[in-house]
Formats: C-alpha cells, structure tokens, sequence
C-alpha cells in the first residue's frame, strides 16, 4: 500500500453539445499542470477529466446531426480524447456520464432514478434518452459570467481606488515642493531698504 499522500483533481466534465474548444484546453491544461506538480512533489495523484453526456442542448445538437443522442455522444468522445493525447494531457481516467460504471455508482450512492434534490440526473436512462434540466448548461453559464462580471467590476473599482491614492499623494507632495520653494526663496530674497540698513550700519564716517 502506497505511503504517499492522496490528490485528486478533475477538470469539469464537458458537454459534448459541440467539439472541444479553447475553453476546455484551457481549464485542462490548467488541471494537468496541478497534478504533474503534485506528481512531482510525491503525492499519489488521481485526475480525472470527461463527458457530461446529458442536457437539452446535447439532444439538440444530436438531432441536428441525424443522430440519437447516445450515437452523438459515441461520436464526439474521440475528438476529446485525441485533443488531449495532442496536448499531452497526463489524466489518469476519462469518464463519460453514460458508461455503465457511472450508472451503477449514481444507482448506489444517490436516490432513485439518480435524481438529487435540485439536481437534474447525470445518467441515461434505459430507453437510451438522457436526462437532464432544460437550459441547465445556460444555468451554469450565466452564474459563471455574473461572477466573472463582479470580479471583473471589483478589480476594476480596486485600480480606481489606488489611481485615487496614488493622484492624492502625488498631489500632497506636489503642495509640499511648492511651500518648500516658496519658503527658500523669500529666504534667498531680501528687501532693498534692509539691504540699505545694513550697509549703511556697516559704515562709520571718517
């Protein structure tokens, strides 16, 4: 039995509505250089990445195609493995929703029918049609972009803040030259009838 530390990390499992894209190289990439650093710390690594095969929105794409769902998926599953054998992506595992391993282990571990509370099945069921919300992928999508937007105005207002400092003190320390300035230079001046004093005080008559 392995004495190293266990890590697992997986990337989300993709819906397979349309190929791989920019965005998915990208979150792998990210998740496998995780996991090859953790490999290289000595850490038993588990990563995993996938297929989420479930949704409207991968029934849509199917039909658009001329395919039943199931074969749509059996479609687009080679253009994610072989992106990821392209990229020299280290993952342990690929797991698709569909696979019988998935169905027994939602079957076990969650209610019946695979439902959740609030959750949408992550499995087909046994005529072949897969399960899932309507829109459920817009759902996600649109929590993820209103995060990204306050994230983004939060930054934003953060640089307006230190551009504010920064002006503030560059401001005070402009007023600060200015009196230092002013101050030297009525010392360096002095006034013809003091000037005129002092000579005339230095003079003795003969």
């Amino acid at each position: 039995m392995s004495s190293k530390p266990s890590y697992y990390i997986t990337t989300p499992i993709y819906y397979v509505n349309a190929d791989p894209h920019l965005g998915t190289a990208y979150s792998t990439i990210i998740a496998d250089v995780q996991a090859r650093y953790r490999r290289a710390a000595g850490y038993n690594v588990k990563f995993l990445t996938g297929m989420d095969e479930h949704g409207q929105k991968v029934a849509e794409a199917a039909e658009k195609h001329g395919m039943t769902p199931q074969e749509w998926c059996d479609s687009q599953a080679p253009h994610f493995h072989e992106l990821w054998e392209e990229l020299e992506i280290s993952n342990d595992d690929f797991i698709r929703t569909t696979e019988p391993r998935q169905k027994r282990a939602v079957q076990k571990h969650g209610p019946s029918g695979g439902e959740r509370a609030g959750q949408p099945a992550l499995l087909a069921g046994e005529d072949g049609k897969l399960g899932g919300a309507v829109g459920c992928g817009d759902g996600h999508a649109e929590k993820g972009r209103r995060a990204v937007a306050a994230q983004l105005h939060q930054r934003a207002r953060g640089e307006q803040d230190r551009e504010g400092r920064r002006h503030a003190r560059e401001g005070e320390q402009g007023a600060q030259d200015e009196v230092g300035h002013a101050s030297a230079s009525s010392e360096s001046v002095r006034s013809p009838s003091s000037t005129i004093r002092r000579n005339s005080s230095a003079v003795r008559p003969p």
